[in-house]
């Protein structure tokens, strides 16, 4: 498995791996109650999942393949941190 860190801010990040064509494991701590939202390159958003604890997976066999903005959203709906994620085919 492959780690890539893209994350530089307070909030620790992983996803899991990167590039992907099924699954990408987001591991963040501290942000339980939050979400990650998953947006093209234009910026429309694509996916997003409610965190429920340290490891959330997202489901991006759906996606075409491609580059992909992420974002970290806490409880109180403040964006902590940005990525981005490869998805192959």
């Amino acid at each position: 498995m492959h780690r890539h860190r893209d994350i530089r801010s307070r909030v620790a990040g992983e996803y899991l791996p990167n590039p992907s064509n099924n699954y990408v494991v987001v591991e963040a701590d501290k942000l339980a109650g939050g979400s990650i939202e998953v947006f093209d390159l234009l910026g429309q958003p694509v996916l997003k999942e409610n965190i429920t604890g340290l490891r959330t997976a997202l489901n991006v066999r759906r996606l075409p393949a491609g580059n992909y903005a992420v974002r970290l959203v806490n409880a109180s709906k403040k964006v902590v941190a940005n990525a981005q994620i490869s998805i192959t085919r």
